[in-house]
């Protein structure tokens, strides 16, 4: 794996959003065929024909959760589309985005979670450590959020139990995460799983950076695969 040192060094040219030369002609970037512009803990991160993988071990427990950092742009309004597969018992993470860098691979903002193990729990809204804890939106839940911690459901996206059904704990399963201004939207497997409109004018992240999540605690392994970025106006 290439060192903190080559990430840094090859995200300098990179001080604002995507360059317009990486993108294709429909506006898509792929920012997963190998891990360059990727900032992450070497013992933690690897790439192996094509899959990006994120392995903890019993010998060396996480104390924090780490993530592998996109140092390729700041984000404010895009569509991501992945896919993942957590094949072990063990298997908390999520796709972090409009973060905000706290050091040592940590980071504060939106999550879109990842936890097959348990029922529900694979692509609710999150926040990491910005001052609002709890899902934010439910699967199936269409929420507006308002200042002090206010959240309203307003409606529904679509069956919990049909997204919660095509959820595949061994095997390859399609995320996409759509942020445009304040309306947030998680896709699991082609499903409308949160529908968000976030009105907190002091916590509402507008922009800022993307990342993967490893969990502290019992060991784990998230694999991804096919990471397509677009930006949107």
């Amino acid at each position: 794996m290439k060192t903190r040192r080559h990430f840094l060094a090859s995200a300098t040219a990179f001080a604002g959003a995507i360059p317009l030369a990486f993108a294709k002609g429909d506006g898509w970037v792929e920012i997963g065929r190998d891990l360059k512009f990727w900032d992450g803990a070497p013992h933690l991160w690897r790439m192996e024909k094509g899959i990006l993988i994120g392995e903890t071990h019993a010998s060396q427990p996480l104390k924090h959760h780490s993530y592998l950092i996109w140092r390729g742009g700041i984000l404010r309004d895009f569509e991501l589309q992945l896919e993942f597969r957590a094949p072990t018992k063990h298997n908390n993470s999520g796709v972090q985005y409009r973060s905000r860098d706290l050091g040592d691979h940590q980071v504060a903002g939106y999550q879109c979670n990842i936890h097959p193990r348990i029922p529900g729990s694979t692509a609710v809204l999150e926040e990491m450590k910005n001052g609002r804890g709890g899902h934010l939106a439910e699967i199936g839940q269409r929420v507006k959020l308002g200042d002090n911690d206010q959240r309203t459901t307003i409606g529904k996206t679509n069956d919990p139990k049909i997204i919660n059904a095509s959820l595949k704990k061994q095997d390859w399963n399609s995320l996409t995460i759509r942020a445009q201004g304040n309306h947030l939207q998680h896709w699991l497997n082609r499903h409308l799983a949160i529908d968000a409109i976030d009105k907190d004018s002091k916590k509402a992240p507008t922009c800022g950076l993307l990342a993967l999540q490893l969990h502290s605690g019992q060991p784990m392994k998230i694999e991804f695969r096919r990471i397509r970025l677009k930006q949107l106006n």
